[in-house]
């Protein structure tokens, strides 16, 4: 039985929404498995290392579900151009962007993983020498550079998610359940340079708050990325693919 482009598009939008929920909710130091202080990084590693099976398992589980929703967003760069073409423009540089942040993500959790490894086997692979070989140390320096990535992504994807949504919500010409979803990953996007400018201007909140404020912008995101990956799936005109203009006789 064959499916369409959109319709996997669709799919993987979902799936991809289940299964990084369900990474987030689970996660080694988040809500509910020994919950630590986002500001002390070195707590946050130790609990990765209490339950590294855990968090390695977890982290692929996360790395899978951003190549789903990739996949899935890059289906919105073949449909039917905007009157006027702007807003086609910023839906394709929305896409792009948040594809790219993506990326910026995944290298943050690469360096999850190294944590882990470091935080328990050491740099040499014996975990008896970790401590003597600086192992905390240099643990410490990758969680950091990881956690700078993760506002690499929040930086470049909350920008390409005000530019995709107004660029979708364009595409609608009446008022719907999907149009409001596109205009609101414009806001989840507001939302998140908002937290940023705040966080970084009025260090005060610290990092924890914004963490907390980022988890909210994104399960709002999540969302609008189910509704998205409704839409495809139901095969709605304004979703469709562009048609390839047709071949010119010789």
């Amino acid at each position: 039985m064959s499916m369409s482009a959109n319709k996997s598009a669709g799919l993987a939008l979902i799936v991809g929404v289940i299964l990084s929920a369900f990474s987030f909710v689970l996660f080694p130091g988040g809500l509910f498995i020994s919950p630590v202080d986002h500001n002390n990084f070195p707590e946050a590693i130790e609990v990765l290392a209490d339950y590294s099976a855990l968090t390695h398992v977890l982290t692929m589980v996360m790395m899978l579900s951003l190549f789903l929703e990739g996949y899935g967003l890059f289906a919105l760069t073949r449909i039917r151009s905007a009157p006027g073409g702007l807003a086609g423009f910023a839906l394709r540089f929305g896409v792009f962007g948040m594809l790219f942040s993506y990326g910026a993500l995944v290298l943050g959790l690469g360096a999850r993983h190294m944590v882990v490894h470091v935080a328990t086997h050491g740099v040499t692979g014996d975990p008896a020498s970790a401590a003597v070989m600086g192992s905390p140390d240099l643990a410490l320096a990758i969680y950091t550079a990881g956690a700078a990535t993760y506002i690499a992504f929040l930086s470049i994807s909350s920008l390409a998610g005000l530019l995709l949504g107004f660029g979708l919500a364009a595409h609608f010409a009446t008022l719907s359940i999907y149009k409001l979803a596109a205009y609101g990953c414009a806001l989840v996007g507001v939302g998140g340079l908002a937290n940023l400018l705040f966080t970084q201007h009025f260090h005060d909140a610290g990092l924890a708050f914004m963490a907390v404020v980022s988890s909210i912008v994104l399960m709002v995101g999540a969302l609008w990325l189910i509704v998205l990956g409704i839409g495809f799936c139901k095969g709605i005109p304004e979703l469709e693919a562009e048609k390839p203009a047709e071949p010119v006789g010789v």
